[in-house]
């Protein structure tokens, strides 16, 4: 397990104006889910009772990256396909990368968003217990997300650290840990936390850990203080 350093996290995130909140569908569709009584149409209820989430998830459901044999134009039918987790991971999807792209410093939302949901179906793939393969599906997706909330975010420190990468042969988060004090994976895991979202292992004795895939270098920051905030 690897411990967030959540002082330093905070100091970052504190500048930030615009932290991505979890979306209401989101949080509704958790609760709904909480109950034995739930089905495949309460959960399509919920999802169409936002249009502007249900439009951006049927796109991303109808896109060539799920592969369906027949474009489906119904909430209900998304389910039917693909699953209540899979659809999860499709609303949190949706919100997360519906940013505007004048915002984004040194990097393409659509080409991130790419590679996120390759990564999600590989993770998906490689996970031989079927009881989590859909949670691995939404791990794979926003795993990167820290990079998402700094590109967004904090423009002008992130650009810095892309202009460092490009030049440096160490790992980007080495090089975000020495210019930001945290890692883009720190900052998504803060963010994921703060969601409620179960990708995080939380125990009483260590509330603050995160899961990481065995064999993965894990971000290790030093306990400094933050650099200034320009």
């Amino acid at each position: 397990m690897t411990e967030i350093p959540f002082a330093a996290v905070e100091q970052l995130v504190g500048a930030i104006d615009d932290l991505p909140t979890v979306p209401r569908v989101y949080q509704a569709l958790i609760s709904a889910l909480a109950s034995p009584k739930a089905d495949i149409t309460t959960v399509a209820a919920i999802v169409e009772s936002d249009p502007a989430i249900a439009i951006k998830v049927l796109h991303l459901v109808n896109s060539a990256f799920f592969g369906l044999s027949r474009r489906t134009a119904s909430i209900h039918q998304a389910v039917s396909f693909l699953g209540v987790e899979v659809l999860k991971a499709c609303v949190l999807t949706a919100h997360v990368f519906d940013v505007p792209r004048h915002r984004v410093t040194g990097m393409s939302i659509e080409t991130f968003q790419a590679y996120s949901l390759g990564v999600g179906r590989l993770a998906r793939n490689f996970v031989t217990d079927p009881a989590v393969k859909d949670e691995a599906f939404t791990a794979g997706i926003l795993h990167d997300v820290g990079k998402l909330v700094l590109a967004t975010n904090a423009p002008a420190r992130f650009a810095n650290v892309l202009r460092a990468v490009a030049h440096d042969d160490r790992p980007q988060y080495e090089i975000e840990c020495e210019l930001l004090g945290v890692s883009h994976a720190h900052v998504g895991a803060y963010l994921l936390r703060a969601w409620g979202c179960p990708i995080l292992s939380s125990t009483p004795s260590r509330p603050t850990t995160l899961r990481a895939p065995r064999g993965r270098r894990r971000p290790q920051c030093s306990p400094r203080s933050m650099p200034p905030i320009p």
